[in-house]
């Protein structure tokens, strides 16, 4: 079995354990893993560290590489989305588009008629006029 890389991607004062975690099977040094964090950390200023961890098969691992973001800015990160609301980062909510199915029409529909087929003493009074 080949060595995987665990990646730990941390927010401000998040730990280690509670960071997101992604993996990588083609890093396999600290040249490589340092670029990987670069490109990561690329406009995303909420990321504050990563650290990379390579495990072998059996289970054991060992530290490759941590970075610290130096774009890093204190209060940033992704915003938390609930359904379809979005909170801004001044705190105010934004709603959502009304869609098809919940737009409310502001006037009543008409209802379409049908139109009676033409009777006999219709068809024949048209003839003579």
């Amino acid at each position: 079995m080949s060595d995987t890389v665990e990646i730990y991607i941390c927010k401000e004062g998040q730990a280690l354990q509670q960071g997101q975690v992604a993996y990588a099977d083609d890093i396999d040094n600290k040249m490589h893993a340092e670029k990987d964090a670069i490109e990561r950390c690329r406009g995303k200023a909420w990321i504050q560290k990563l650290a990379y961890y390579k495990i072998n098969g059996e289970g054991d691992f060992r530290i490759i590489f941590t970075y610290t973001n130096p774009d890093f800015e204190s209060g940033s990160g992704p915003r938390k989305t609930v359904g379809r609301l979005q909170a801004s980062a001044k705190g105010k909510k934004r709603t959502a588009k009304p869609t098809t199915f919940n737009r409310k029409s502001t006037k009543p529909r008409a209802k379409k008629l049908k139109q009676k087929p033409k009777g006999l003493m219709q068809k024949i009074s048209g003839v003579f006029r």
